[in-house]
């Protein structure tokens, strides 16, 4: 188990199995390019085969967090183009709080 800041992973190149963004871990990025730079150090470190799992809201209330759906729909579409496997679904939270999105990556075995 590690905490790291997304953008800054200390881990070698396709060093583990399995990455997990808890917590809607990554609609605390707001900055576009730092979420593209997460998603690309995320991919770095993780193994040919392996699996990236998030959980993310669209807007979440007091922290400024808009629009994230879009941001990562943005990221889905280039690791879509670099070959990746990638699974996007967006649901209601029970409340109709905030939608929230289910994002798994598959990195391919070749990359």
């Amino acid at each position: 188990t590690m905490a790291a800041r997304a953008q800054a992973i200390p881990l070698q190149d396709e060093s583990v199995d399995v990455i997990t963004g808890l917590f809607s871990a990554t609609s605390y990025i707001k900055d576009p390019e730092e979420l593209k730079q997460a998603f690309d150090e995320m991919m770095r470190v993780l193994k040919p085969g392996g699996n990236a799992y998030f959980r993310h809201f669209d807007n979440w209330r007091g922290l400024g967090i808009t629009n994230q759906i879009d941001k990562v729909n943005e990221a889905v579409e280039v690791f879509k183009e670099k070959g990746y496997m990638v699974d996007h679904k967006i649901s209601k939270s029970r409340n109709n709080w905030a939608p929230f999105g289910l994002l798994k990556i598959t990195k391919p075995k070749n990359s």
